[in-house]
């Protein structure tokens, strides 16, 4: 199944192009025009017992609605390859706090494992047994290289294939998309090279409209990504001016999926 949705969904800047009015239940409307949305905002902080229900009541009325979680940033970038048992102890711990929570509600879709940039080569061994470390029987997880040097690395992508891990592909102004079949999991920021490199505000450098031609491509790349994790997951995190919902719904169209987010191209 292929899923489209966007990075997180609390954008007041997309009413009224997307939302009708400021004052709409967001996620609630969300959820009528996608079949997923990735939470980005677990990265920074652990979300309490309220807001999740709030998240899983708002999505309610859509039974095969997924949430996607991104791993928190205290494990992933400052943790993994420093101090490596640590680690494992907290993502297991954030396993059992929020990620079987959402499971239990059969809400969620998969949990984002987002390297640091430094994470290179040198990581690979400490990176393979953090997620050996995984219950990833249990919970889908796929994993976010940022150094070049694990970027389309065939054999780090095979040791995560064997270790029941997926593979994120991102398309910016600085990772092509490319190899896209080994991936389940896909996230795109725009390809705004000047916001990109210019260290402005966070958010210009997704500052980015997708054309129509560049949607065409893109739907012709996610037509052959292997859905070996029962899923495909693709999400627009050029949130800017509503880009991110519109084009998204763009690429529903274009993949025939319409209204129905259970169609498929498998």
């Amino acid at each position: 199944m292929i899923r489209i949705g966007c990075s997180g969904w609390s954008y007041p800047e997309w009413a009224p192009s997307f939302y009708p009015s400021r004052n709409t239940n967001f996620l609630r409307y969300y959820v009528r025009k996608f079949s997923t949305v990735e939470i980005n905002t677990t990265f920074y902080a652990d979300p309490s017992p309220k807001s999740v229900m709030s998240w899983i009541n708002s999505a309610a009325e859509r039974k095969d609605f997924l949430f996607s979680v991104k791993m928190p940033g205290a494990i992933s970038h400052e943790l993994l390859l420093s101090d490596l048992e640590t680690a494992i102890n907290r993502a297991v711990n954030f396993e059992n706090s929020l990620l079987s929570g959402i499971a239990a509600h059969g809400k969620l879709g998969a949990c984002l494992i987002q390297l640091p940039p430094s994470a290179g080569k040198s990581g690979i061994s400490a990176i393979l047994r953090f997620v050996s470390s995984l219950a990833s029987k249990r919970f889908r997880y796929v994993v976010e290289p940022r150094n070049m040097e694990l970027i389309h690395d065939r054999m780090f992508i095979s040791d995560l294939v064997a270790q029941g891990v997926g593979y994120v592909i991102t398309d910016s102004p600085v990772s092509a998309l490319e190899n896209i079949s080994s991936a389940t999991y896909l996230r795109l920021h725009g390809r705004n090279r000047e916001g990109w490199t210019a260290h402005l505000d966070k958010s210009s450098r997704y500052d980015y409209d997708y054309s129509g031609s560049e949607l065409g491509r893109i739907a012709e790349l996610i037509s052959e990504m292997s859905p070996w994790s029962g899923d495909v997951f693709v999400y627009f995190n050029n949130h800017p001016h509503g880009n991110a919902p519109r084009n998204a719904h763009d690429l529903q169209i274009m993949l025939g999926l319409g209204k129905d987010p259970q169609s498929t191209l498998f």
